[in-house]
């Protein structure tokens, strides 16, 4: 535990790609960025697509040009979790765009056993390296939910994604469960809709798999895209390797 508390940088990766992935319906983009002092930023993208907004409209009563975001309650909620708010905002009425930081994650983390047990988060360090590994399952994906904020419960028991309600169906299935549930146009909508996460590492990148690594013969970047309805089922765990220099 003590490698841990001293070693943030594997908690920030897993809240960033929490955020990302309980960003259900929306098109998501988040950056986060590791500083040589291990302070980290995470700046978050929100959308949802028009034909998903029109269907969450209809299902809940909302008037048409009411807010689909609280982005004073999502800065509340990231204050209440030890987190410093730099920004929060609406671009437009069906986006949000949050950015925040943290020095030391930690904490965070420290005392949460499901997040130690359920085999998410294998971190390791050594002279003048790090590395880390996330593997997200069908079977351990509902650990993320508290780590959320601003995940809406209406909603999520709407989709009812089986990845967080551990229903082993294949993502086929569920696209066909989809436009039973929101109609064919919304459901092709989401299908469309692509979850995007960059990380820049204060190190150069040694090894990795599971993600693509920016360019040039020092890279410290790595990005993943992964289909939102994909991410929803987890037919296909992620799986997620990175090493780099310290």
């Amino acid at each position: 535990m003590s490698s841990i508390r001293r070693n943030p940088v594997f908690v920030t990766v897993l809240l960033a790609m929490a955020m990302v992935f309980l960003s259900i319906s929306c098109s998501t983009k988040a950056e986060m960025t590791i500083g040589k002092d291990r302070r980290a930023s995470i700046s978050l993208m929100v959308s949802i697509p028009p034909e998903i907004e029109a269907w969450m409209r209809r299902t809940s009563g909302m008037t048409a040009g009411s807010q689909l975001f609280d982005p004073e309650g999502t800065a509340a909620a990231l204050q209440n979790r030890g987190l410093r708010v730099l920004s929060a905002s609406l671009p437009d009425r069906s986006s949000q765009a949050v950015s925040f930081e943290a020095a030391d994650l930690a904490a965070f983390i420290a005392g949460d056993s499901r997040l130690k047990d359920t085999g998410l988060i294998h971190y390791k360090s050594g002279q003048g390296w790090a590395s880390l590994r996330l593997n997200v399952t069908s079977t351990n994906a509902s650990a993320l939910i508290d780590l959320f904020p601003g995940l809406d419960p209406q909603l999520l028991e709407a989709l009812q994604p089986p990845a967080l309600f551990y229903n082993p169906v294949s993502t086929a299935e569920y696209r066909s469960m989809l436009g039973a549930l929101i109609g064919r146009t919304a459901a092709g909508a989401l299908d469309a809709t692509t979850l995007n996460l960059k990380l820049v590492l204060p190190g150069n990148i040694t090894e990795s798999s599971g993600l693509s690594i920016g360019n040039g013969s020092n890279p410290r970047t790595a990005d993943l895209t992964i289909a939102v309805v994909d991410a929803m089922v987890l037919e296909k765990p992620i799986d997620i390797y990175l090493k780099w220099q310290q």
